[in-house]
């Protein structure tokens, strides 16, 4: 995946550098220095790790699908609430003294609470749980964002513009964190939906190898029914066989693969770190 963990951390080291400062800019304490050198050192690595992958392969692939975030309707539900918001405050500042992002992070909260049975209206509108690997590619950039944000709206001191001025205000910003905690809770609802469905998943899949031997062809299984077809993959079943049996090595699932439409992941990508003494304890 496309990591943008090296640029959200160099944003973020002025937030975490000036954290602990008695004045902008001033004299920082103890604990500030050290995170904010950790903060330093992660965006070294990430930066990286970026380099030596960014004409890869994959690595062009993915970083194309960072435009498909939307397809995420966890991530894609709360950030249309907040760029609302955003707009709105920074042309009309005084809109956040009122009930307006009340209203509109409570509507978002709500459609994002119902997401799990948005399925019964139009099929296709499921919560898809690979698609976080679609919505972290825009996440780190979103991250960065609101570093920037938190690092202009600590260290901007002196001719506030009227969005900062309005922000730092106790009774904007005490609604303001409620609307967020509302906003989290109802992101739970989802997970715990797709936790459930899991949970059930898991147990169907145990059920399979458990009552078989050798190797059990995933065309015969109903892996494309709901909602089943959420969590297989095809490279995936054969390690969730070993891992769900209670007799490993009895039975497993495993696809029909001609290489070719499915190829192997790319050794080039990356090494495999040493798995010896990992296994099933005989």
């Amino acid at each position: 995946m496309f990591h943008c963990s090296g640029v959200y951390a160099t944003v973020g080291f002025p937030s975490v550098f000036f954290a602990g400062c008695e004045v902008p800019f001033g004299r920082c304490g103890v604990i500030s220095d050290p995170l904010a050198l950790a903060f330093l050192a992660a965006a070294v690595v990430s930066a990286g790790t970026v380099v030596d992958y960014w004409t890869h392969p994959h690595f062009i692939k993915v970083r194309s699908m960072s435009f498909d975030f939307w397809q995420n309707l966890q991530f894609a539900i709360p950030l249309v609430g907040l760029a609302i918001c955003v707009a709105t405050g920074l042309l009309r500042s005084a809109w956040l003294q009122g009930r307006g992002p009340l209203i509109v992070v409570g509507i978002s909260a709500a459609l994002l609470a119902l997401t799990p049975w948005w399925r019964l209206l139009h099929e296709h509108s499921i919560l898809y749980p690979p698609a976080h690997y679609l919505a972290r590619q825009a996440a780190g950039l979103l991250l960065a964002v609101l570093f920037v944000c938190m690092w202009l709206h600590v260290a901007w001191q002196r001719k506030l513009p009227p969005v900062l001025a309005t922000l730092r205000l106790p009774a904007v910003s005490q609604r303001l964190v409620a609307a967020m905690t509302v906003l989290i809770i109802a992101a739970a609802i989802p997970d715990v939906a797709l936790t459930g469905l899991w949970s059930d998943y898991l147990g169907r899949m145990r059920s399979v190898v458990d009552s078989r031997q050798g190797i059990v062809r995933a065309s015969n299984l109903p892996l494309l029914d709901w909602p089943d077809k959420l969590f297989a993959q095809d490279w995936s079943l054969p390690a969730m066989s070993a891992s769900v049996s209670r007799t490993p090595g009895g039975a497993f699932v495993r696809v029909d693969n001609d290489f070719l439409s499915n190829p192997p992941f790319d050794p080039a990508c990356g090494t495999l770190p040493r798995l010896k003494g990992y296994g099933w304890r005989k």
